[in-house]
């Protein structure tokens, strides 16, 4: 990842994040359960407070000073039942950054972020049967498929599926 940045987001990059997330709503619609309209209606502050709150990270990689990737984690520690497990959302890599190691990287980071959380024994995802590339990626990451969700999203012209996938932390 030569030229790479990588490092946790903070409060001060919440206008990068938000356009980033943003770009990724609007080109990749079938990939995330938020729509870009919704994400857009939202105000400013909510991307400040969701990479300032915890038990959330939220990992960046940079390239020439700009984002290009994101991936974040979080944990209910509000339901003491559930507080064993933790979740990735949000990845996404720009375009112009694919193919050199960057959602690995953001991941990884959020991952490492999630084991170091007390409790946390397993992380679970939700990715998009079609998305082959990221299903590849977390397969060689460790995440094994544990169920299939018909019908996830739905868009103004079709359904798309997830796979349900864990990593278990050992």
């Amino acid at each position: 990842m030569t030229g790479i940045e990588l490092r946790q987001l903070g409060p001060d990059d919440a206008v990068a994040y938000r356009e980033l997330r943003l770009r990724a709503l609007r080109d990749h619609p079938e990939a995330f359960v938020t729509s870009y309209e919704d994400e857009l209606a939202l105000p400013a502050e909510r991307f400040v407070e969701r990479l300032s709150a915890g038990p959330r990270a939220t990992f960046g990689a940079f390239v020439d000073g700009r984002l290009v990737g994101t991936a974040a984690t979080y944990q209910d520690r509000a339901r003491g039942k559930v507080r064993h497990k933790a979740w990735l959302v949000a990845v996404y890599v720009a375009p112009e950054a694919r193919g050199r190691g960057v959602g690995r990287a953001v991941c990884q980071a959020a991952i490492d972020a999630a084991r170091g959380w007390d409790g946390v024994e397993q992380i679970y995802l939700g990715v998009a049967v079609p998305n082959e590339p990221a299903v590849a990626l977390y397969r060689s990451m460790g995440f094994v498929e544990y169920g299939r969700e018909p019908r996830a999203i739905k868009l103004p012209d079709r359904y798309v599926d997830e796979f349900l996938m864990v990593l278990r932390l050992a």
